[in-house]
This record gives C-alpha cells, structure tokens and sequence, in this order.
C-alpha cells in the first residue's frame, strides 16, 4: 500500500508539472480520503459515486471543502485523482524503484486526461442562449 509520504512526494511532482498550484495544501485531500476509508472501510472500493469517477469526486470534495474557492477544488480534484492513480500503478507492482512509479503514474494521470479536469462547479456554469 502507497504510504502518505510518496502520495505528498506524487503531489509535488505535480506541483513541479503546474498541473496542481504550489500553496494547495494536497494533505487536506488525503487526509479526508483517510478518514473516509476508515468510516467506509473496504466498502469505499463499491461506492462507484464516491471515489471512482470524476463526478463522483468532483461531489465528494464539494461535500467537504464546498466554501473552498474553485481553483482549490480543482486542484483537489486533481490531488484525488492522482492518488487514485498513484495506487493503481502501485497495485500492479510493475514499476522498479519510486522515480518509476511516478514517472508511469504521471503517463497513467495524463493519458487520462486528469490534468485537464476543472471542478466545474455547477452554480458557476452559464447556459447559452438559444433562438
């Protein structure tokens, strides 16, 4: 299982990349996930809302950090989702040594498009006018 440790050294891999800001502080994220796991235990892994699609993270982080501005929820978002992937890549244990890991990690994180997510929050999106 990936400790804190390398989850907080990911995170700054990510703040070197610019995909998450500098002052974010990512073990908000982590300790949330934290405490949720330990609430859930084992049955976080079905809670397909919860953890294991965007919306369903984007909801998550707005039932916690909902007066956090929207650049700190889309980089919670983003925390959350690398997490997820820094986790998947470790459970298949094919990676050699952490700059490994990180380095698919962060292929497994762009690939996916996570480095794009926004937050969206849904009071801020505006509808176009059609005629």
């Amino acid at each position: 299982m990936v400790e804190l440790v390398i989850h907080n050294r990911f995170d700054e891999k990510l703040k070197s990349k610019g995909i998450i800001k500098e002052d974010t502080p990512s073990d908000t994220v982590h300790e949330q996930i934290s405490e949720d796991m330990d609430f859930f235990g084992q049955e976080h892994k079905s809670a397909d809302y919860y953890y294991h699609n965007i919306e369903g993270i984007r909801n998550w982080v707005n039932s916690w950090a909902h007066l956090a501005h929207q650049e700190t929820k889309t980089d919670y978002v983003r925390i959350a989702l690398g997490h997820l992937v820094l986790k998947d890549i470790e459970s298949r244990k094919q990676y050699t040594d952490e700059k490994n890991l990180f380095w698919r990690a962060l292929i497994s994180f762009s690939k996916r498009g996570f480095h794009k997510t926004f937050f969206k929050d849904r009071q801020f999106l505006t509808v176009e006018k059609t005629d």
